[in-house]
């Protein structure tokens, strides 16, 4: 028999807490859970990582490190957690673990759900054939767009009835109070009354494409653009930003804990992806207010709506984005009203209340 609604427990199963979009639907679904009458706690198999430090001192962190190669031994001592911690349910998220959760759940029986954060699986078929086996043995796999949904079912071939779509929310009230901020914000990054901004948030990696944000900006004159988030693409493209004598108009902020804020100061946000799953950094965008210019990848066209939320535009066409963003901030109105629909998008259909509720009924068909 299930727990009682009041007692579930599951223990969050992650490779570890980097600054990224999955963990911070992690940090988000664990502080959105215990509303739903969920007890949470959080596991990293490959260290901590920089969001560690936002879990608050009420949710559990439990640390571990993988070694090389096939660790059983990674395998049974989260099998043993599951016993010290009396988890009713492993949430993994990702294939690595996965694919440890699963190997745990053969120990305790306890049951397994996952959630897979993107589209980009493929890989070869031994890939897909361990991705296959493994949803097998969890008892639903969640997918975070449509587009992921897709890819899951038509790419790793996993049946259709285990498949189930979850989309990503955020605290849409932290956001909306950010708001009250902007001032305040746009005096600290140094833009005076007249000036216009440009904001994106991620990592500093190839799949973002930043280059073509780059690009496009040095095709429009007067914005400013704000560049959140580091990664292993940040010399090459500040590099870049000289080469197109965008030293003045660009500022490389890395990783900052006041996202909200910074989102409030500014005027337009700009996604330049390859590929995206949900992406948390758009989400929170829309809730502050923003107006969005973005590449139509992944599930980004599951959240904006061309001509009422913002506008989407193909991958790697600096033209095109530079065209999308030069009418966004050539026509305020038009902005401010894109703005206040996509506000209200995310408030109706991708807050951390239904996040969290929707996994909270997938625990609970692992349970029944």
């Amino acid at each position: 028999m299930p727990p009682a609604k009041s007692a579930v427990k599951v223990l969050q199963v992650v490779w570890s807490l980097e600054v990224g979009g999955m963990e911070r639907v992690v940090v988000h679904l664990l502080k959105g859970l215990p509303a739903q009458g969920c007890a949470a706690e959080v596991v990293t198999l490959g260290g901590a990582g920089g969001m560690a430090q936002d879990l608050g001192p009420g949710i559990k962190h439990w640390e571990m490190h993988k070694a090389p190669g096939l660790d059983l031994k990674l395998a049974r001592s989260l099998a043993r957690l599951v016993g010290t911690t009396r988890a009713d349910v492993l949430h993994a998220h990702n294939t690595v673990s996965q694919l440890y959760a699963v190997m745990a759940s053969l120990f305790t029986r306890c049951p397994v759900v996952v959630t897979l954060h993107g589209a980009n699986y493929g890989g070869s078929e031994r890939h897909r054939r361990l991705r296959r086996i493994l949803a097998a043995r969890c008892a639903a796999t969640a997918c975070v767009s449509q587009d992921a949904l897709a890819a899951a079912r038509n790419l790793d071939h996993i049946p259709a009835s285990r498949l189930h779509l979850v989309y990503n929310g955020i605290d849409v009230q932290e956001m909306i109070a950010a708001r009250e901020e902007r001032q305040a914000a746009r005096r600290e990054l140094g833009l005076g009354p007249g000036d216009q901004a440009i904001i994106s948030v991620g990592r500093l990696s190839h799949e973002k494409d930043y280059a073509t944000l780059l690009r496009a900006l040095a095709e429009l004159s007067g914005p400013r653009l704000f560049l959140v988030g580091h990664g292993p693409a940040r010399d090459e493209l500040e590099r870049l930003t000289g080469e197109l004598g965008l030293g003045g108009r660009v500022a490389f902020l890395g990783e900052r804990s006041d996202v909200p804020r910074l989102l409030a100061a500014c005027d337009l946000f700009a996604l330049s992806s390859l590929t995206e799953g949900i992406s948390m950094a758009l989400l929170e965008a829309m809730a502050g207010g923003l107006p969005v210019a973005a590449t139509a990848v992944g599930g980004t066209p599951e959240l904006v709506i061309p001509e009422e939320t913002g506008l989407l535009v193909p991958p790697s066409e600096p033209a095109a984005l530079a065209q999308a963003m030069g009418a966004l901030l050539g026509d305020p109105e038009r902005s401010q009203a894109y703005g206040r629909s996509g506000a209200r998008r995310v408030a109706e259909r991708f807050s951390l209340e239904a996040m969290a509720k929707a996994y909270v009924e997938l625990y609970r068909l692992g349970l029944a």
